[in-house]
């Protein structure tokens, strides 16, 4: 464990002070998406990428069809190379036609559930989330009104990961908005890894890059998807997504 990561858990979370919150208000309802560049001072958005990279225990993600698998480590080298490339075609032929993700994440919500890792800062991310300052934020900028709960989870997107399109609804969820907070300090959108809006047509409407301490907020009902990362992407993509919901 580093020094700074341990000075980083330290550290208050709270939002940028020079946020201009009239204008992420009107982007939001303009677009019903908003990309908010330095969202946190540098030092608490730091402090998180630290976290990620140092502090997070990951599991492989993966979906067939409606269910999802988090394969942890010790799972991952008890499968032989063969059922690894089996699942690995399998993941890709879904893809082909159907919705279908691969990425490393970490729960954060099971893990406080489950009394694991109370001490790690993207814990007290999670109680920021859930506490009223990011609430207020939420309220003031969005038409949610009635925020029940937040959710949280880390996620890596590395080589060959990828989550194809769709559109968060899950009203028995009550999810409202989603977010990602992305903290990989460099990025080329040459890498893929891009957020994107798909119109109706089948064309890119718009697409965010991962930028560095940036929140990108949407509305859930809006088809969107992460372009898959390529090969040659230099570092990995490490975010922390999440839905604000109505009830939980």
């Amino acid at each position: 464990m580093s020094k700074n990561s341990k000075k980083g858990r330290q550290l208050e979370i709270h939002l940028n002070p020079d946020l201009d919150l009239d204008l992420i208000r009107d982007v939001l309802t303009k677009n019903r998406r908003a990309h908010i560049p330095c969202i946190f001072p540098d030092d608490v958005a730091v402090a998180l990428y630290d976290c990620l990279r140092r502090d997070v225990p990951w599991s492989v993600a993966f979906n067939n069809g409606d269910t999802t698998y988090d394969m942890d480590e010790a799972k991952l080298k008890a499968i032989t190379e063969v059922d690894r490339l089996k699942l690995s075609g399998g993941i890709a032929a879904q893809a082909r036609s159907r919705f279908q993700f691969i990425f490393q994440n970490y729960r954060v919500d099971d893990a406080i559930k489950r009394g694991e890792n109370s001490k790690s800062y993207i814990h007290r991310y999670h109680e920021f989330l859930n506490g009223e300052e990011f609430k207020t934020f939420i309220r003031y900028i969005s038409d949610v009104d009635e925020i029940d709960f937040i959710d949280a989870q880390a996620t890596k997107y590395v080589h060959g990961h990828f989550l194809t399109r769709h559109d968060d609804l899950n009203q028995e969820k009550g999810r409202r908005l989603a977010m990602v907070l992305n903290l990989t300090p460099s990025w080329n959108t040459d890498w893929g890894g891009l957020l994107q809006f798909h119109d109706d047509d089948g064309h890119i409407a718009e697409a965010f890059a991962p930028t560095f301490n940036a929140l990108n907020l949407l509305y859930v009902g809006q088809a969107h998807s992460v372009s898959y990362v390529t090969p040659f992407a230099g570092y990995p993509r490490l975010a922390i997504t999440g839905w604000v919901r109505d009830h939980n």
